[in-house]
Parts: C-alpha cells; structure tokens; sequence
C-alpha cells in the first residue's frame, strides 16, 4: 500500500459528497416502499370529506395530469360532487385494483406500483367495472416511467408527477388544512422523493469508475486504521490483567464485569477517526446496576477517586436513563504519538484516573449486595 500515493490523491482530489436521503416516519416505521401502506395514504388524501382538511387539492391535481394526457383529452370524467374511495377493489377474475376512484357515471381505476413488475391482468381490473369506455380511464402509477403498458386504455403517470403537481397546487388549500395532516403530507411527499430519486448522481458514478482503484486504497487503508484502533483497545484490556468480558458496537467498546454484566468501562474511539482526535472512557452502570449503587457510601471512595466520580450521583434524585456515566472524562484530546501508541495510553489513563479502582470497588459493592439476596 503506497501512503504517498494515497496522499497525493486525496490532496489533489476533489471528491464528492453523497448526502444520506432524509429519514420519514414511513422509513422509521420500516414501510416506506409498501404499495398497500401508500394506496391507503392516497384513499384518505383523494377523498375531499376526510379530516385533513385539505379538500379537492388531490382529486383536482390527479385529473388534471389526466387531462393533459393524450388519452385523457378524448374522454371526459367528472369528479367534482361525491364520489367514493376504494382500496383492493375485487375483481371478477380474483384480482384486486389498489385504488377505485367512482361516483354513478365515471371511474378510475387506479394500480399502484412501486418496485413490482407490471404483471397485472389490465383487462380483468377494466372488464370489472361496468362503465363504458368512454366514462372510465386507467392509470399505472409508478415510480419510474414505464414504456409499455398492455392496455390501450391505461395510462402510465410517476409517484413524484402526482405529488409534485400536488404541491404546486397546494396553495390556498394549506389555510384550511389540519395542521397534523399537513406535516404528514409532507413526510409522504419526502418518502415519495426518496424512493424516487438515486441517491448517486451519474457524475458521482463516473468518478467512481474514473478512481476506483485509488478509492480501493484508501478503503483499505481506513479499514487497516479502524483494525489497528480496536486491536490496541483489546492489547489494553490484556494489559489491565482484568477478565472483562468485551461487547462491541460500532465505535465503542464495552468491557463488562464477569459477575456484573451492567457495570461495564465503555471506550469510545469513534472520534479518533476524525481531525478532532479525541477518545472517551468511562465507567458506567446499566439497568439495575444504577439502582443498586444508589446505596453505596460515599466514603467508599478516596479523595482522588471523587474527583473522578460524577458527584450528582449521590444525590437523590431520579435517574431516567438506563445508562448511568458514573465516572471517567469525556473526550481526551490525543496526539499523534499517543494514538502511535494507543495501547499504553488507555491502560494507563483508565488507571491514573482511578478508573480500575472504582470500578473494582463497584463490582465488589454489586457481588456483596446480590448475594444478601
């Protein structure tokens, strides 16, 4: 591995930033791309009597991109009075319409599609509903254009066409909008654009392409730094001739008792990997171990011990949390000769800092408490 090339190429390099895509409830709740979860979000906008407020705004914006379709200027449609919603219309062939748009003489059959193939049998969805040709249209809703669509009466418009149209029209609407619905329409409109959009744009691509022998280096040599990181945190642990037992989580490293699983020392060497360049350790009780600790003296501690110690601890007042930092210090900012030799640096503050000797002390406290039980 040549660190010079490697060097060289970062310095003179520009290269691009990829933006994570922004997280929405949909995401959160792990359905962000379910066409059942979106054909029941569409029902409740399209109908114009619901809650949210916002009327005829999508109704409205959904004929119109059907009017400026070339099969859409043959036909005329009308749903400016009642009209009714369905989701998972049944057909007379067994099939199901994600989205029937009705009233007594004009339908649309709706089939909502995400990442699915467009592999529905069109004919039975328009032999089902019982309008003429000329009082009903189809319309494939999905992701990215598709090109050929096995139904002449179908027709094919984007997820991001119909919100964006949405929100062009929006306007006035949001004055008479229930506050909540509105933050929801936002989050879907966000979800719609997420799932719409790449998150690589193809210039990002051909810069790949164009370095990708020289980005293999530098993984490589980001992967041999985070390996030589964690490997110097376990040679401290070994040097502490301590039987921790070691978790791992990310950029942290949880060394818990053999008889207290909720006392652990936790190190943080996430930040090491950035120009900060600092590192936490940290004494800390879990769970029922807070609790527990709550009775033991403070006198149980020398004076440089305290020093150590969070001193709010002591006092009575209700810890929320599950997680307890009970003492070390928060970000010790290193230099390059100390991560050079990060091993020695962590065994000797965890040590200098009286971090052994109050967590032995804890552990002992735990044991002798768990067995008056």
């Amino acid at each position: 591995m040549n660190v010079n090339k490697i060097k060289d190429f970062l310095k003179s390099t520009k290269i691009p930033k990829v933006f994570d895509k922004p997280k929405t409830f949909l995401d959160i709740a792990r359905q962000p791309h379910y066409e059942n979860v979106l054909s029941n979000l569409y029902a409740f906008y399209l109908n114009k009597e619901e809650e949210h407020g916002f009327g005829s705004l999508f109704i409205d914006s959904l004929m119109e991109i059907i009017e400026e379709s070339d099969l859409g200027k043959n036909i005329e449609l009308d749903f400016s009075d009642t009209f009714s919603i369905e989701t998972e219309y049944p057909t007379k062939s067994d099939g199901r319409i994600d989205l029937l748009i009705a009233n007594e003489e004009h339908a649309i059959i709706i089939e909502n599609k995400i990442y699915h193939k467009l592999i529905n049998n069109l004919n039975d969805y328009w032999d089902s509903i019982d309008y003429s040709d000329e009082n009903k249209i189809g319309i494939i809703v999905s992701l990215h254009p598709i090109n050929n669509i096995n139904h002449q009466s179908f027709i094919n418009i984007t997820h991001i066409d119909l919100w964006l149209r949405v929100m062009k029209n929006i306007g006035n609407h949001v004055v008479h909008a229930n506050e909540k619905y509105l933050v929801f329409l936002k989050d879907i409109y966000q979800n719609i654009i997420n799932l719409s959009a790449n998150t690589m744009k193809e210039k990002d691509l051909e810069f790949y392409y164009d370095n990708c022998d020289k980005i293999k280096e530098v993984t490589q040599f980001s992967d041999a730094f985070n390996k030589y990181l964690t490997d110097e945190v376990e040679k401290a642990m070994k040097n502490l001739d301590q039987e921790f037992k070691q978790r791992k989580s990310n950029g942290l490293r949880y060394l818990s008792s053999p008889n207290n699983k909720d006392l652990v020392i936790f190190i943080d060497i996430d930040n090491l990997k950035k120009d900060d360049k600092s590192l936490s350790i940290i004494v800390e009780l879990q769970n029922n171990a807070i609790e527990v600790c709550r009775n033991i003296e403070k006198s149980s501690f020398t004076t440089a011990e305290l020093k150590t110690i969070d001193q709010d601890f002591f006092s009575k007042k209700k810890i929320e949390d599950n997680e307890y930092p009970f003492a070390g210090q928060w970000d010790y900012e290193l230099c390059i000769d100390q991560i050079g030799d990060l091993s020695s640096f962590i065994t000797n503050q965890i040590e200098e800092d009286h971090l052994l000797s109050i967590f032995e002390k804890l552990d002992n406290f735990l044991t002798s408490e768990r067995q008056k039980k």
